[in-house]
C-alpha cells in the first residue's frame, strides 16, 4: 500500500502519518477519480475505532494520505506470536464490528479487511485502517504476499478487489459488493484470531480462490480449544458462500455477540463506568425551586452522556426515585449502574448552595464530593465542574480517551430556565401516548418557546409530537402533520445543527411519511451519535430497524436503550415489540410481564404483549391484554386483535360485542383504515383486508409500514397473497423480507 512516514502536523501540534500511494494505484485519471471519492468518503468516517483519514492531497505527481498517527501493532502482528484468548478476541471483533456499522451508515464498504489492516492500540483497541484502498497488481502474477491487496480485472464489468485470503465468493466472482462481503472477511479474521490459522490460505492465488469458492473450513471447534459452540456458529455464519445467509448488518452480528456475552454489550470484551443521576433535593424553603434541582440533574445527565464508554442511565428510570428512601445498593441493582451521583440544591435570594456526591453503589463509599456555594446566576458554571469531576473519575477508571465528549446542542448557559422546565413536564406528558397526553405536551412545547423562541430543543420537541400526534391524536389526516414534524425539525437544525432530537424528527418523518428507509437510518444514527445516551433515539431506532425486518438488530437496540432507560415504559413496551418481529414470543411475553408490572397504565404493553399471547396461540391471554390496552387508552389498535382472539377461543358472543363497539368507533378520528385492514386480514377475508391496506396506503398512513413485518401474518395466507407483496413494494421494502 505504498510507503509510510511519521511527521509533525505543526498547525495543531501532533504526529501524522502520511502514506504516500504508489503510482500504479493512480495509474490513469479514471482510477484517480475513483480512488479520491472513496479516500474522500472515508474521511468523512469519525470514529473511536476508525482510523482517521485527515487530509487526502498531491506533492508533485506523488498523491499521499495524511492520517491518523496510531502508536501500536497491526493485528498480523500480533497474530504471529499464535492465537488469541477468546475474550480478547471477542473485544477486537466488537470494536471492529461497531467501526463497520459505522460505515455502513454511510453506505461504504472497506473490501479489504485483514490482520493487516486492523491495529491494536498500545490501549488494547482496534483502529480499522485503509477503507477503499486497494492495490493494482498485474494479471499474471502467481504469487500473493500474505497481506498483499489486489485489483484484477477479471470481469468485464467488475473488478476483483481484496486480500486473497481474505476475500469473499461475490469479490472473487466481480460481482458488486457490499457490507456482507466485509463480514465474509471478518468472520476470516475471527477465525484466524481464535486458531492461528487462515481457513482457505493455499499456495499460490488461484488455488486460494478455489478454496473460497467451493471448500468448508475445518470447524471451529476442531482447530479453537475452548471457543463456545455459539461463538462456532457465528463463525459459521459470517462465512456462509452465500451472501444471503450471512449477517444482513454489522448491527445484526452485535446482536448475536450481544447474546453470547450473555447480557449488556458483550460483557466479556468491553467495560464501562456507569452512573445513575438522582434528582438533586430541593432543601429549599420555596418549593418553586424545585425545577432549579430538576433542571440540573437533567443537565447533568445530558452532559455526562456526552462521555465516550460511560453509560448514563436516562432521566426517565432515574426520577423515578424521587423523594423515596432507597438504599443505593438497591438503585444500582434496579439501574444496572455501579456509581450514583446525588445531591441537593439550597436557593436563598440570588445565592445558592449546591452539594454534590458520587456513591460506589456496591459498599456505599463515596468515590467524590464537593459543596459550591455560589451566586444564582453561577448554576451552569456549578454544572460544568461537576461534570469535569465526574470526567476525570471516568479517566482514571477506563483511561485518557475515555472522557470525550461530542458538543452540546444549546449551551446552558444561554437557556432559559423556565423554558426548559416547560420542556421536560412536555415530554413528560407526551411519553403517555394517550390524546389528553400529547395535547398537554404541545401546550408545554409552546410555553417553552414562547419564553425562548430559538429554544432548538423545544422546536426538536414539537417535531416528535406531530408524528405522535399522527399516530395516536386522532386526527383524520396525517399529512399536515407529518409537515409541522418537518418543518420544527429544519427549524431545530437552523439554530443547531447538533440538536440531536431534531435529527430524530427527520429520521421520524423520513420513516413514516416519505417512507425513504435509508434516510431515515442515517438520521437516527446521526442523533445517535451527538446523543448516544439518549434512550429515546435508540428506541425508536429500534422500531425504524424492526419495520425494515433487521429484527436482530432491532432487538439488540431496544437492549440498548433498555439499559439507558430500564424503567421507562415506552422502552420496555418497544423491548417487547421487537421480540415479536424476531418470533421470541416467550421473551416478548416475559419482557411486557416485566414492563408492566413498573408501569401497569401503559397500554402499549398490553398491547405488545396481547399480540405476542396472539402469536403463541393463547386467546384468551390475548384478548384480556387487548381489552386492557382498550380500557386504558380508547383506541381501535387492539380491538381488531381482541374480536379475532375472542373468536378463536369460541367466545362468540364477547367477540360480538366487541366488534359493534369497533363499528361504532367508524366515524371517531381514532379509526384509520389501517385498523379495519388489521381486522379483516386478521379474520382471513382478504379482498376486504387489502381493500382496506390499499386505502391505508393511498392516503400515506405512517401506520401502514407496520403491517408488511407484523408477525401476526407469518406463515398464513396473507403472506401468500400477491397483493401483500405488491404493498411491500410500494413501501420500498425488499420482498425477501416478507417470508
Amino acid at each position: 500500500m505504498g510507503e509510510v512516514y511519521l511527521a509533525d502536523d505543526p498547525s495543531l501540534g501532533r504526529k501524522v502519518a502520511i502514506k504516500v500511494l504508489p503510482p500504479r494505484l493512480v495509474a490513469n485519471e479514471e482510477a484517480r477519480e475513483r480512488f479520491l471519492r472513496e479516500a474522500r468518503s472515508a474521511a468523512a468516517l469519525d470514529h473511536p475505532y476508525i482510523c482517521k483519514i485527515y487530509q487526502v492531497a498531491a506533492d508533485g505527481e506523488r498523491e499521499f494520505i495524511a492520517m491518523e498517527y496510531v502508536e501500536g501493532e497491526t493485528l498480523a502482528d500480533r497474530l504471529g506470536r499464535g492465537p488469541i484468548p477468546v475474550a480478547e478476541a471477542l473485544r477486537y471483533v466488537t470494536e471492529t464490528a461497531e467501526a463497520l456499522q459505522k460505515a455502513h451508515s454511510r453506505s461504504i464498504v472497506h473490501r479489504d479487511l485483514k490482520p493487516a489492516n486492523l491495529m491494536l492500540t498500545t490501549d488494547g483497541h482496534v483502529k480499522v485502517m485503509d477503507f477503499g484502498l486497494a492495490k493494482t497488481v498485474d494479471l499474471a502474477e502467481p504469487e500473493w504476499a500474505e497481506d498483499e491487496t489486489l485489483t484484477l480485472p477479471l470481469t468485464q464489468h467488475g473488478m476483483v478487489v481484496g486480500t486473497p485470503g481474505y476475500m469473499s465468493p461475490e469479490q472473487i466472482r466481480g460481482e458488486a459488493v457490499d457490507i456482507r462481503s466485509d463480514l465474509f472477511a471478518l468472520g476470516l479474521v475471527l477465525y484466524e484470531m481464535l486458531s492461528g490459522e487462515q481457513p482457505f490460505r493455499r499456495p499460490t492465488s488461484v488455488e486460494t480462490f478455489t478454496a473460497v469458492l467451493n471448500d468448508e473450513p475445518q470447524p471451529l471447534s476442531t482447530v479453537a480449544a475452548g471457543a463456545p459452540e455459539q461463538l462456532s456458529s457465528i463463525v459459521e455464519r459470517l462465512l456462509a458462500k452465500e451472501a444471503g445467509r450471512r449477517f444482513a448488518a454489522p448491527g445484526e452480528l452485535l446482536a448475536a455477540l450481544e447474546v453470547l456475552a450473555g447480557q449488556g454489550p458483550v460483557a466479556a470484551a468491553r467495560e464501562r463506568f456507569s452512573i445513575a443521576v438522582l434528582p438533586f433535593a430541593n432543601v429549599s424553603p420555596d418549593p418553586e425551586n424545585d425545577y432549579l434541582a430538576d433542571g440540573l440533574a437533567e443537565d447533568l445527565i445530558n452532559e455526562l452522556a456526552r462521555i465516550d464508554r460511560v453509560k448514563v442511565v436516562a432521566r426517565t428510570s432515574a426520577f423515578q426515585f424521587r423523594g423515596k428512601e432507597v438504599d443505593v445498593r438497591e438503585i444500582g441493582a434496579r439501574l444496572g449502574v455501579g456509581t450514583v451521583l446525588e445531591g441537593s440544591v439550597r436557593a436563598s435570594g440570588n445565592r445558592l448552595r449546591v452539594t454534590a456526591q458520587l456513591v460506589n453503589v456496591e459498599d456505599g463509599y463515596h468515590l467524590w464530593s464537593e459543596r459550591y456555594d455560589r451566586e444564582r446566576t453561577d448554576i451552569f458554571d456549578i454544572q460544568d465542574e461537576i461534570t469535569a469531576a465526574i470526567g476525570e473519575r471516568v479517566r482514571a477508571t477506563l483511561g485518557e480517551e475515555a472522557a470525550v465528549g461530542t458538543p452540546a446542542a444549546e449551551p446552558a448557559a444561554g437557556r432559559s430556565p423556565e423554558a426548559h422546565r416547560a420542556l421536560l413536564q412536555g415530554r413528560q406528558q407526551m411519553l403517555t401516548l394517550s390524546p389528553a397526553g400529547l395535547e398537554s405536551a404541545r401546550g408545554f412545547f409552546e410555553r417553552a418557546l414562547a419564553i425562548d423562541p430559538d429554544y432548538a430543543d423545544a422546536h426538536a420537541a414539537l417535531s416528535w409530537l406531530a408524528i405522535r400526534m399522527s399516530h395516536f391524536g386522532g386526527k383524520d389526516d396525517p399529512k399536515p402533520l407529518y409537515e409541522e414534524a418537518r418543518r420544527r425539525a429544519l427549524r431545530a437544525l437552523e439554530i443547531s445543527d447538533a440538536a440531536a432530537d431534531a435529527h430524530g424528527g427527520l429520521g421520524f418523518v423520513y420513516m413514516y411519511a416519505d417512507w425513504d428507509w435509508s434516510r431515515s437510518e442515517r438520521a437516527f444514527l446521526t442523533g445517535i451519535e451527538l446523543a448516544p445516551g439518549s434512550a429515546l433515539l435508540r428506541t425508536h431506532y429500534a422500531v425504524l430497524l424492526s419495520m425494515i425486518g433487521r429484527h436482530e438488530e432491532a432487538v439488540a437496540e431496544a437492549y440498548r436503550a433498555q439499559e439507558l432507560d430500564p424503567l421507562a415504559g415506552i422502552v420496555n413496551g418497544v423491548m417487547g415489540m421487537t421480540l415479536n418481529g424476531a418470533g421470541r414470543f416467550e421473551e416478548a411475553v416475559a419482557e411486557l410481564d416485566r414492563g408492566i408490572e413498573l408501569e401497569p397504565t401503559y397500554w402499549l404493553a398490553y398491547h405488545h404483549r396481547a399480540t405476542a399471547h396472539f402469536c403463541l396461540g393463547a386467546w384468551a391471554e390475548a384478548a384480556a391484554d387487548a381489552e386492557k390496552a382498550f380500557s386504558l387508552v380508547p383506541s381501535p389498535a387492539p380491538m381488531s386483535l381482541g374480536i379475532v382472539a375472542l373468536e378463536r377461543a369460541g367466545r362468540t358472543e364477547e367477540a360480538a360485542g366487541l366488534l359493534e363497539v369497533f363499528e361504532g368507533m367508524a366515524d371517531s378520528p381514532l379509526m384509520r383504515p389501517f385498523n379495519w385492514a388489521m381486522l379483516r386480514l386478521l379474520r382471513g377475508e382478504l379482498d376486504e383486508g387489502f381493500a382496506w391496506l390499499e386505502r391505508t396506503l393511498d392516503a400515506r398512513d405512517g401506520l401502514a409500514p407496520l403491517v408488511p413485518e407484523l408477525c401476526l401474518f407469518r406463515g398464513t395466507a396473507v403472506v401468500a397473497d400477491p397483493r401483500f407483496a405488491a404493498a411491500r413494494a410500494r413501501l420500498g421494502m425488499p420482498p425477501a423480507a416478507a417470508t
